[in-house]
């Protein structure tokens, strides 16, 4: 599971480096759950601020950034 910034940046590395990689698909699903949750919480919260839910935001922030840059190396568009 993504959730250390070793993992998001080794992720990051091998994004920028590596053209033949293939990350797992569970791996892609659940990091885009999160982005989705991301996107989702950052709607909410530009219109009800609520410190808890900021602290989610930021906790996440970095593996919706990664997903976007996967999807974006990739050519892959998503729609939720």
């Amino acid at each position: 599971m993504l959730n250390t910034r070793d993992d998001l940046a080794l992720m990051r590395y091998i994004l920028a480096t590596q053209t033949d990689f293939t990350a797992s698909p569970s791996l892609l699903q659940r990091a885009r759950l999160i982005a989705a949750e991301h996107k989702q919480l950052s709607q909410q919260n530009a219109e009800d601020y609520d410190l808890s839910v900021a602290r989610r935001i930021g906790e996440i922030k970095t593996v919706a950034e990664v997903v976007k840059e996967w999807d974006d190396a990739h050519n892959v568009t998503i729609f939720f």
